[in-house]
């Protein structure tokens, strides 16, 4: 291989990598916050049943 088609390569590994990582911080965000809302709800709801 020349070394052309190995620094592409290398530069679509590192960018596949940084992009993987950025999916997932997106989805356990996504899901932390819903988890969030859920349980403020859940409290609102007990908080208002108390009254």
């Amino acid at each position: 291989m020349s070394s052309t088609m190995l620094k592409l390569i290398e530069a679509l590994l590192v960018i596949g990598g940084v992009l993987g990582f950025a999916v997932y911080q997106l989805v356990s965000v996504r899901r932390q916050i819903k988890a969030d809302r859920a349980r403020a709800d859940a409290t609102d709801e007990d908080n208002g049943a108390a009254h």
